[in-house]
C-alpha cells in the first residue's frame, strides 16, 4: 500500500473521528451550559475566620444573606487579605468564584479541539485527494 494511501486513511479516520465525536461533545457542551443557568453575579464579602477558623463568604441572593466558610481552594484564589470579590450564586444560595461550571468548560474545550482536528484532516484530505489523483 503506497504511503499517500495510508496518510488518506488516516485523515479520513481522523476526521471522522474528530467531527463526529466533536460534534456530540459539543451537543453536551450545550447541554451543560443550559443546565448550569441561573446563576447571578453578586457581591461577595469576605470576613476573616477567628481562631484559625476558615474565612467566611457574605452575599445577598433571593432577598437573603446568606453565608459560608470558603473551602482551601477558594481561599487560596482570594489569597491577599482580599475583603470583597465577585461571585456568581443562585437564589437558592449556591456560591462559586467561577462563571461557568468545570465541566462545561471541559466539554467545550474537548469538543473545540475534536472539531479542529476533524476539520484539518478534513481538509488535509481533501488537498491530498485533488494534489495525488
Amino acid at each position: 500500500m503506497p504511503a499517500l494511501d495510508v496518510i488518506g486513511l488516516l485523515l479520513e479516520v481522523l476526521s471522522w473521528v474528530g467531527l463526529g465525536a466533536g460534534a456530540v461533545l459539543a451537543i453536551a457542551w450545550i447541554a451543560a451550559r443550559s443546565a448550569d443557568g441561573g446563576w447571578r453575579e453578586v457581591e461577595v464579602v469576605v470576613v476573616p475566620g477567628v481562631d484559625q477558623a476558615a474565612p467566611v463568604a457574605r452575599w445577598f441572593a433571593g432577598d437573603e444573606l446568606h453565608e459560608r466558610p470558603l473551602d482551601a481552594d477558594e481561599q487560596a484564589k482570594l489569597e491577599g487579605g482580599v475583603e470583597d470579590a465577585i461571585g456568581w450564586a443562585t437564589a437558592g444560595g449556591r456560591l462559586r468564584f467561577e462563571r461557568r461550571s468545570h465541566a462545561a468548560r471541559v466539554l467545550g474545550l474537548l469538543a473545540l479541539i475534536l472539531l479542529v482536528v476533524g476539520v484539518v484532516a478534513l481538509a488535509a484530505g481533501l488537498i491530498l485527494s485533488l494534489t495525488a489523483g
